[in-house]
């Protein structure tokens, strides 16, 4: 038999460890991804205040928004950290507790709220960003408009 002709293996499909390691995996992409964001509006926004040509065109209405945005961005930044530490005890947890043999309903028991602090921090990093570039555009569209 062809791997062409071979039956899906449903058994495999539904298995709880491959969707959880998808999930970390989607997980660490998109908050990289809002890492990246981030960063660069913040960085693309404080450039652009201090530069001294482009800097002189903005009126206090822009310099506030975009400073807020700036504030918002950097928390996100600070949040993007947070996650990040926090994925990394959970591993770290996680393998200290399977090799000191702990059984799977103690070590899921245990890990519970790690993950859950996780799943916060995500959605605060993701919050944050998304107040930061609300502002940033108001900022920006008071000087284009």
């Amino acid at each position: 038999m062809t791997d062409n002709n071979k039956k899906p293996d449903w058994k495999e499909f539904y298995n709880y460890r491959y969707w959880r390691e998808e999930q970390r995996r989607q997980l660490t992409i998109v908050s990289n991804v809002y890492f990246a964001l981030s960063s660069a509006m913040t960085g693309f926004t404080i450039k652009y205040l201090v530069d001294p040509i482009n800097g002189s065109l903005f009126g206090c209405e822009e310099r506030i928004f975009l400073l807020i945005g700036v504030c918002f961005n950097v928390l996100s930044l600070v949040f993007y950290v947070l996650l990040t530490d926090n994925k990394l005890k959970d591993y770290r947890e996680t393998a200290r507790m399977i090799l000191d043999e702990g059984g799977s309903n103690d070590i899921r028991f245990r890990t519970k709220e790690l993950g859950e602090k996780t799943w916060k921090l995500f959605s605060q990093q993701k919050m944050f960003l998304i107040i930061g570039i609300v502002f940033c555009v108001i900022g920006y569209a008071f000087l284009i408009f």
